[in-house]
């Protein structure tokens, strides 16, 4: 069955030597330096992606801190922006109530106008109907004495009107 051979033994065994020797060699002179150069970039890649790393952290504390000065400007300019506004609405109400005030002002002194002017109007008016009554009450009763009555309170009526009128001036 099985037999042990120790010629085919040793045999094997100088193979396996010469295999082991020559894997050695080969690690040794191909492997070695490509695994080593391998290994160095590997662990320079690591110590670069940790560089990195630490440096976009201090960008992103970089970003943060500008995104809140922007913040903080864009408030104060919103601030700043609002006053302005406000100011501006003030500046336009009291530009539209100073208007207001002059048009009711102008519309005060026309309408004192139209007033005088109509007052005016009706005592012309009324001049002329009592010069009437008093032509046509004339005509009818026409005596030396009434002519005297009526021409004396004509220049009542007429002295109590220039009162009038000078109180109405006032």
């Amino acid at each position: 069955m099985f037999e042990f051979n120790v010629v085919i033994f040793l045999y094997q065994l100088g193979i396996f030597l010469v295999f082991a020797i020559c894997v050695t060699v080969i690690y040794k002179t191909l492997l070695a330096p490509v695994l080593r150069e391998r290994r160095e970039r590997i662990e320079g890649d690591m110590a670069r992606a940790a560089a990195e790393r630490a440096e976009a952290g201090q960008l992103k504390a970089k970003y943060e801190e500008k995104m809140s000065e922007v913040g903080e400007e864009a408030s104060a300019i919103l601030k700043r922006v609002n006053e302005e506004a406000a100011q501006h609405r003030e500046e336009l109400l009291t530009q539209t109530r100073r208007q207001a005030d002059a048009l009711l002002q102008k519309a005060e002194e026309l309408i004192a106008m139209e007033e005088a002017q109509a007052v005016a109007k009706i005592r012309a008016e009324m001049a002329d109907l009592a010069a009437d009554v008093a032509a046509r009450v004339l005509e009818e009763t026409r005596t030396p004495e009434r002519e005297r009555a009526l021409a004396e309170k004509f220049l009542a009526e007429l002295e109590e009107r220039h009162s009038f009128e000078r109180r109405l001036e006032s």
